[in-house]
């Protein structure tokens, strides 16, 4: 989450960094990792994202349709999130053959109305903006500390079609996974891009990349 402040005095920009993740992949390999049981995952706008590190799933590799496009994504943590979309952001860059939507998601106090009114959100590129307003009833760390920016992979054409009809103000959960991903894009290109393992870092390349199996959105779940 890299911040640069401007508004009337000052904006917040969280640098997403370059980070790719699920569009129309197909899968090679899916052996078993640690599972997670939904009374160790609370489902809770209020509370912290659930984290625990994953070291029992091998890889997965992933490809394009058109077949051009490879790459190998490592599990880094089992990871749970809840609470209200700030913004949504459908990708066409090189990469939207993994990662065709970001989510800015808020947590915490940051997802309560009387504080949501003092930030507009926005997106741009692989950005997320925060243009807070002047009478903001929390600090700048809280608010750097309770918004992310999320680039989704996802196997499934039927959630990936639930994240891109996300709109600011729905309230949702994401289970799946944070992840490293590395590989060969379409003209050959070699990439490497790694999830945040902190919700406290900043700048570039602390965005979270997110392997999505399951989501509720206002109470209605998805697999």
């Amino acid at each position: 989450m890299g911040f640069r402040f401007r508004s009337q005095f000052f904006s917040i920009v969280i640098i997403a960094g370059l980070l790719f993740a699920g569009y129309l992949i197909r899968i090679a390999t899916y052996p078993n990792c640690l599972l997670i049981k939904d009374s160790d995952m609370r489902l809770d706008q209020e509370g912290e994202p659930m984290q625990i590190r994953c070291r029992h799933r091998r890889p997965l590799v992933i490809e394009g349709k058109n077949g051009f496009e490879k790459a190998r994504m490592k599990f880094l943590a089992r990871y749970r999130i809840t609470g209200k979309v700030v913004a949504v952001q459908q990708i066409r860059d090189r990469g939207s053959w993994m990662s065709a939507a970001d989510v800015g998601i808020a947590w915490g106090k940051m997802a309560d109305p009387d504080v949501d009114e003092y930030v507009r959100y926005g997106q741009r590129g692989r950005f997320l903006y925060y243009f807070p307003r002047p009478g903001l009833p929390v600090s700048i760390k809280y608010l750097q500390r309770h918004t992310s920016n999320n680039h989704i992979l996802t196997t499934s054409n039927s959630m990936l079609n639930v994240v891109k009809n996300l709109i600011p103000g729905d309230e949702v959960t994401f289970d799946g996974y944070l992840v490293k991903l590395s590989g060969t894009g379409r003209r050959g290109h070699r990439f490497s891009w790694e999830s945040s393992m902190r919700r406290t870092d900043t700048g570039d390349g602390a965005c979270e990349i997110m392997y999505i199996e399951r989501i509720w959105v206002n109470g209605h779940y998805y697999e």
